[in-house]
């Protein structure tokens, strides 16, 4: 599923009836299910028990969905949110994440990995790899 399609999805489930009612919605539905994910984690934790990952990810698919509902309700975008976001914990730990700039840039594209077969189309390297192994069969 593409982020943007889980957004369309998000948005044919909101029902509230106003704005007001979506930030409710938003904010409320995210600290409950939040709190749902912490309680299996507890449980399992420290009182023992099984960890339950499929509940745990349906609990997980909620705080997204109540997450995803948020940023539309408040206008931010996924980019907006996931870039503020970057540049506040690079800043509050600079040694552990470095600069923003280097999560926020395009990487750098990387020479292809030592490989004697390496050709940038990849039927004709593909042919290439079945020739070697033909040859040494």
């Amino acid at each position: 599923m593409t982020p943007e399609r889980y957004t369309d999805f998000v948005r044919a489930g909101n029902f509230t009836k106003d704005d007001r009612d979506s930030k409710f919605l938003a904010g409320l539905g995210l600290a409950g299910e939040a709190g749902e994910v912490a309680d299996i984690i507890k449980k399992h934790l420290l009182h023992g028990a099984h960890l339950d990952r499929d509940a745990l990810c349906k609990e997980l698919g909620d705080v997204m969905w109540y997450l995803q509902h948020a940023i539309e309700v408040f206008g931010f975008t996924d980019a907006e949110v996931k870039e503020t976001n970057v540049r506040k914990l690079c800043d509050r730990y600079p040694e552990g994440y470095g600069s923003p700039s280097k999560w926020l840039e395009p990487p750098k594209p990387q020479a292809p990995a030592a490989d004697p077969y390496y050709h940038p189309d990849p039927e004709i390297h593909k042919a290439r790899i079945e020739d070697a192994l033909n040859r040494n069969i």
